[in-house]
């Protein structure tokens, strides 16, 4: 843009509201502006997301007429304020640090199931985050459950206490890659780590051995308490029948139906048959619970579902629920509580329900819980 003279350049201010923080929604418009040899920057701030550009007029024009189409999909943009401003001279675009001062207005953004860039990563030997179970990008990972306050930056969530390594610190400041400025970003090398908590919080494994000893602790028809994105669930085998009718038992919950959080698509089409519109509802990002028309065959189904002919099904949403599931068709899953209490989120609730006699191990991580 040297060859262009300040008085040929417009400068625009945007103030973007909605749900524009922890969906891509700054790195999305980096790219963006890029793509239209655009200069300025991109923040957050307490109201949403603030955008200047510096350019041309027909670019500027450009970039404002495709901004929603351009936006990450799981973004809603409600509001957009412009101010035509003099220009500055901008030399580059750039994501600027966060506007910290202000209403708080924007939408907290919500957790998203693990996508499958990251999921083919977990799964890849040969990637630096192979096994990691709390493997993320800009696309997908926890949002809500870890933030403190408003701007969404990192130093505002429970990944503030986890320093970026080298490598992560490159992804996180790379343009180029997915990671670029994904706030939960972390590996084995720097990030949240598993343990395996018995009575009193003593620890009996940690890492990778953790998750091995969960799952057989699981295949023997224990009940393991395991810490997931936003609170802890009570998980046993889904077709041992003694281990569900423990843990109806233990949760004094003698009726009610319990959901059942499936390894796949696949496994789930093994026991039901569900449409096109529950499969789409699924695999959503959201990972809700879909009730399908049916029960798991045998004892196990009755237990499971006592007072209804249908059943619960969801798909794993976490790295960590890929990981377990490698070794299970199906888990229970339930919430990590007792009767009328709220879902355990940190370690000292988790050993409670160990010390009562609900839970026999816990599965828990070192990232902790804001929001439940």
């Amino acid at each position: 843009m040297n060859h262009i003279g300040l008085h040929d350049l417009v400068r625009v201010r945007a103030t973007i509201e909605g749900r524009v923080q922890g969906v891509g929604f700054r790195p999305a418009i980096y790219r963006h502006a890029v793509n239209h040899k655009l200069v300025g920057f991109v923040r957050n701030d307490p109201g949403g997301v603030t955008i200047e550009v510096e350019g041309a007029c027909g670019d500027v024009a450009a970039f404002f007429s495709r901004l929603r189409q351009t936006v990450p999909r799981r973004a809603e943009i409600t509001r957009v304020l412009m101010d035509t401003l003099p220009p500055l001279g901008y030399e580059r675009f750039e994501v600027i640090a966060s506007e910290t001062e202000g209403a708080v207005a924007v939408e907290l953004p919500p957790d998203l199931a693990v996508c499958d860039a990251c999921l083919a990563e977990l799964h890849d030997h040969r990637d630096r985050r192979y096994r990691y179970p709390f493997i993320n990008c800009v696309d997908c990972g926890p949002r809500f459950t870890i933030v403190r306050s408003l701007p969404y930056d990192r130093a505002n969530t429970s990944m503030a206490e986890f320093a970026l390594c080298p490598a992560c610190a490159r992804e996180y400041g790379d343009p180029g890659d997915r990671r670029f400025h994904a706030e939960p970003n972390a590996c084995a090398v720097c990030g949240p780590q598993l343990a395996l908590l018995g009575n009193d919080g003593v620890m009996l494994a940690a890492g990778e051995t953790a998750l091995r000893e969960a799952q057989t602790l699981i295949r023997e028809g224990a009940i393991v308490a395991v810490k997931g994105v936003g609170g802890y669930h009570l998980a046993c085998d889904a077709f041992n029948e003694q281990a569900v009718s423990k843990l109806r038992t233990r949760k004094n919950r003698p009726y009610k139906a319990l959901a059942v959080m499936f390894r796949d698509v696949s496994a789930v089409r093994g026991y039901f048959n569900p449409s096109a519109e529950e499969l789409e509802e699924l695999v959503s990002p959201a990972r809700p619970i879909v009730v399908l028309d049916g029960r798991l065959p045998g004892k196990t189904g009755s237990l499971i579902s006592p007072d209804t002919c249908d059943t619960g099904v969801f798909l794993p949403y976490a790295p960590l629920h890929h990981l377990l599931l490698e070794e299970f068709e199906a888990l229970v899953l339930t919430s990590g509580n007792r009767l009328e209490e709220p879902i355990a989120q940190d370690e000292s609730q988790a050993l409670s329900l160990i010390r009562m006699g609900i839970a026999d191990a816990a599965l828990a991580h070192n990232r902790a819980i804001h929001h439940r």
